[in-house]
């Protein structure tokens, strides 16, 4: 029978993700030309409308950054673009090729994306002045920290270049100057309510070279899929001053949540139970 209602599945939701993407694609284009300050109401509506075509289960763990945070996450998939992008108005940070991509480019850019060019030199202050700029005016920004996706199991390291955007001068002690820097971890946890195996979540990140239509049309097809955010308090000021500190700071808090969520035993409930008790995990669990 899983042969006949895959394919019908997958048929439907990509439908709907179509018809979802012509609707409000447009009217995202009229409201940043209308009203540029309501630019985010459209994509968390669109992301919102995406996780439930596709039958997600978002778990949030820990406060929700303030305006003006810089995220260093983990990344999987291209889903996660859609889990964070649900939660609140929020902007990320993307290779400069993802600008080229058809839909995916033109999406990257209504959501005010920020593209970046990972030669060294000029480009590498460029993307930093960018990158305060915006954090300074209040926007959210998500930096996906390992530069390429993983497979959730634990964290790769940070690479460091792009924190020089929210680092300290050593003399600079005032923390109203500071941007913050929350480490935010995604988790793909639980599969029709069972807690994932590693192998199931090699199939759901979107590994290397990996074609994004083939993994688009496996997502679209999955089951009932429960995933995991944690959103860790800021870091400390004692890092603020050198990016590379920030970078191990960030990525070992994100490795502790990855480790954790993914070496729990038993089902769904087992999960929610054992993340809102893990004294370890110093976040508080939500569930929306």
């Amino acid at each position: 029978m899983d042969k006949i209602f895959r394919p019908l599945k997958t048929g439907t939701r990509l439908t709907a993700f179509l018809v979802l993407t012509l609707i409000l694609g447009p009217l995202q284009i009229l409201v940043v030309w209308i009203s540029p300050r309501k630019w985010s109401v459209i994509p968390m509506l669109y992301h919102r409308g995406l996780l439930a075509i596709v039958g997600v289960k978002v778990r949030v763990h820990g406060d929700v950054p303030p305006p003006g945070s810089l995220l260093a996450s983990n990344h999987v998939s291209w889903l996660d673009i859609v889990l964070i992008g649900s939660r609140f108005p929020v902007s990320f940070v993307a290779k400069s090729e993802v600008r080229t991509w058809p839909v995916f480019g033109q999406l990257a850019m209504l959501q005010k994306t920020i593209f970046i060019r990972r030669e060294r030199g000029r480009h590498t202050l460029g993307n930093r002045d960018l990158m305060r700029d915006r954090l300074s005016a209040g926007d959210r920004l998500v930096l996906f920290a390992e530069g390429t996706t993983g497979n959730g199991a634990g964290a790769m390291p940070f690479k460091s270049a792009l924190f020089s955007s929210v680092q300290c001068a050593p003399e600079d002690n005032s923390s109203d100057n500071t941007i913050a820097v929350h480490p935010t971890a995604l988790s793909y946890t639980a599969l029709d309510g069972h807690v994932m195996t590693q192998a199931l979540r090699d199939q759901y990140a979107w590994l290397g070279d990996a074609a994004l239509v083939p993994h688009l049309l496996f997502t679209l097809a999955t089951k009932p899929l429960t995933i995991d955010i944690a959103f860790h308090p800021a870091l400390p000021a004692s890092v603020m001053h050198d990016r590379k500190q920030i970078a191990r700071a960030a990525c070992e808090k994100v490795d502790a949540s990855l480790v954790h969520f993914t070496t729990i035993a038993g089902n769904e409930d087992d999960i929610a139970h054992d993340i809102s008790h893990d004294a370890g995990l110093d976040v508080a669990s939500e569930s929306r």
